[in-house]
């Protein structure tokens, strides 16, 4: 089961929009798929001009086998989303600054392991806050559209304890004339405990 989006029929373990922002696990790390499980995929495909594209998709992963030496660590995908389980919301037009948050209630023991982003454009920063403490866990910024973002992998893992509430807030540059198609998901890789 996932866990923040208890009705989904499963997990979702990644993602990576037209933002291509990279989704690599730490060294030592890997996320397990038994043989008998299937992997569902959403593609988004768009075509910016009025001519019929042809056009081909290529996803690839590292598979290793159940016995490799060192035995990998398994991990679990954190996804957090202002929106929860919807992730699309419309920034209103205007001229200033739109933040939208969300709080999540960590049910274990998380080790953050590494952190991805995901804005549209017009996304201006997206934080991650330790709530309960009132530090930030990080702060990614975008200067650029398309959009500009790296994941990070934290130089010693954060640890969340269980109790802890974290604020997923993003914040967008709101446009004088037209609304913003946006996002706010912060994809982790976690140990649960």
């Amino acid at each position: 089961r996932d866990l923040t989006c208890l009705f989904m029929p499963g997990e979702r373990f990644t993602a990576s929009g037209s933002e291509r922002i990279p989704v690599a696990l730490p060294r030592g790390y890997g996320y397990p798929i038994r043989s008998s499980e299937a992997i569902l995929n959403i593609l988004h495909i768009q075509n910016f001009t009025l001519t019929p594209q042809k056009v081909y998709y290529q996803f690839s992963m590292t598979v290793e086998p159940l016995n490799v030496q060192p035995p990998l660590t398994a991990v679990r995908p954190w996804w957090l989303d202002v929106k929860l389980c919807t992730s699309s919301y419309i920034v209103p037009t205007g001229t200033g600054l739109h933040v939208k948050q969300r709080d999540y209630g960590v049910s274990n023991q998380l080790t953050l392991l590494e952190l991805g982003p995901h804005l549209h454009c017009g996304g201006v920063k997206l934080e991650v806050i330790n709530k309960t403490t009132g530090r930030p866990i990080h702060t990614f910024l975008n200067k650029a559209c398309p959009v500009e973002m790296q994941p990070i992998v934290p130089v010693a893992p954060i640890v969340l304890s269980l109790g802890t509430t974290v604020t997923l807030k993003a914040t967008y540059q709101q446009l004088p004339n037209e609304p913003i198609d946006a996002m706010g998901i912060m994809l982790a890789y976690v140990l649960v405990k």
